[in-house]
């Protein structure tokens, strides 16, 4: 029964997947662009009887100032379980406040609120600003964001030039997404003189690190 049993979810699994990439991923084929979330929440116990011991001392340090505990705790608001229900108005306070303080985690997450609508009137112009702010402290993932902005123009006027520098940012930290970005950019001369050597060189990177889009790419252009 249990074989049965895990043999229905090994299918179901299966399907899911090929199910989203035939109708999410072929979205990016063209253009291989996707705003990218992340949740860091390693400072948060495992334990869950630790949570009911954790809200109090997250929500104590919080009020006092704490901008690590204000993430923390705003993130598990917008997360819901865990010692806490799921109020996305809570994890917008709270993240807010850690972003406005600084914290580079605490400005990509509350980017990514604005960019979603979630606990936040839906805001590509406030997306940027904090997208921004994470983006000049090093933050991966926000230049990465920040690029696909200038890019589309949503919440800023359309700059390729803007959005190949910070894909350039994040593809030379090693994100892969940026990398792809980056490469479809040069292929197109879009920001950047047309270089199909660039454009490979990129793609290739990507491709190490198992980008499906780049390898299909670098079989095309080979």
């Amino acid at each position: 029964m249990f074989k049965k049993f895990l043999l229905l979810i090994l299918i179901s699994t299966l399907a899911y997947y090929i199910w989203c990439i035939h109708y999410n991923g072929c979205e990016n084929v063209e253009s291989g662009f996707e705003i990218e979330s992340d949740f860091e929440q390693e400072m948060v116990p495992d334990n869950s009887k630790d949570f009911v011991k954790t809200v109090p001392l997250l929500e104590k340090s919080a009020k006092e100032g704490d901008a690590s505990a204000q993430y923390q705790l705003g993130i598990m608001y917008k997360n819901g379980g865990k010692g806490v229900i799921q109020n996305a108005d809570e994890a917008a306070k709270w993240i807010r406040q850690a972003a406005e303080q600084g914290l580079v985690q605490a400005q990509f997450q509350f980017g990514l609120m604005y960019y979603d609508g979630e606990g936040l009137p839906k805001s590509f112009i406030d997306a940027n600003i904090w997208f921004s702010k994470a983006a000049e402290q090093d933050h991966i993932k926000a230049q990465n964001n920040l690029g696909l902005l200038y890019y589309e123009g949503n919440g800023v006027t359309q700059d390729f030039t803007k959005a190949a520098h910070w894909y350039q940012k994040a593809a030379e930290q090693g994100n892969v997404d940026a990398q792809y970005n980056l490469a479809v950019m040069y292929k197109k001369g879009q920001g950047v003189s047309k270089d199909l050597a660039e454009a490979k060189r990129w793609f290739r990177k990507a491709a190490e690190q198992g980008d499906l889009y780049a390898q299909n790419e670098l079989e095309e252009m080979n």
